[in-house]
């Protein structure tokens, strides 16, 4: 016992070991509280302690199966449920050890053994005791939530335009977009009764109606601009304008004249 004392810097307590009668088989046994009474508080100390007397006078902590297998550690049951009982953590085991945290949580599963904690709870503990939540205070919560929602929601946001009945507009019915026309605005905020070509309704929201911007069917006829010119001037201009000169050019299968480029031209 001496021996190991000194290997690991602690011959300052080889007398009260003597005193005490401890070898080095008891050393595993001995828990914080009685290491405190011997006047070793240091944890890695305690560590260092118990691995030394562990392995002092036995085989290697490592053996190997085969030539080329992997190493096997020897790390006896007691030895690991006294570190644990001790609340040693698995780091600081794996790292005094030299081993891997997953070697120490197999030999955990091997042995039994679990780093969980459990206390000693009453009965009158155990019993519940429902908190009333005052339904009030609940709703400002809610409340105040969705104003902190639309917040951010309305800062990338605009407000579209509202729409008149009998306007034309774009309806997205079965994620397709079709014709259709304002029929009524409800007193919903955004929202619309609107109908198809083919007379179907719907209600939908503003976000899902378009205005039509394009192939409007405009239903007021308009009438033909007369031509105030005289008889003299129309004839004046007809004659001065000129058909162009076929001679140059080749019709296609198609009846379209086709002009050859300008610079072919002088050649």
């Amino acid at each position: 016992m001496d021996e190991v004392l000194e290997k690991l810097n602690l011959g300052r307590f080889i007398d009260k070991f003597k005193e005490q009668k401890i070898s080095a088989d008891m050393i595993c046994k001995l828990s914080l509280q009685e290491y405190a009474m011997l006047g070793i508080n240091d944890r890695q100390d305690i560590m260092a302690l118990r691995i030394a007397c562990s392995t002092y006078g036995e085989k290697p902590p490592t053996k190997l199966n085969s030539f080329c297998g992997a190493p096997q550690f020897l790390i006896p049951k007691s030895v690991l449920e006294c570190w644990l009982d001790d609340d040693f953590t698995i780091k600081e085991i794996s790292r005094l050890l030299s081993v891997s945290e997953s070697t120490i949580y197999r030999r955990m599963r091997e042995y039994g053994l679990s780093k969980l904690q459990f206390t000693d709870i009453s009965d009158h503990d155990l019993d519940l005791q429902p908190k009333v939540v005052d339904p009030e205070r609940m709703k400002e919560k809610f409340e105040e939530k969705q104003r902190k929602q639309k917040r951010y929601y309305d800062r990338g946001s605009t407000e579209l335009p509202a729409l008149q009945e009998g306007e034309a507009v774009r309806v997205q019915v079965q994620n397709k977009w079709k014709p259709a026309v304002i029929k009524e605005k409800l007193k919903t905020p955004r929202s619309y009764i609107i109908q198809t070509p083919n007379g179907q309704r719907f209600r939908r929201n503003r976000n899902h109606i378009r205005k039509q911007k394009y192939g409007v069917q405009i239903s007021r006829q308009w009438e033909p601009i007369e031509d105030f010119q005289s008889d003299g001037a129309r004839e004046v201009r007809e004659e001065q304008v000129s058909e162009p000169s076929t001679e140059q050019y080749y019709k296609t299968r198609s009846g379209r004249l086709s002009k050859p480029p300008e610079r072919y031209q002088a050649c």
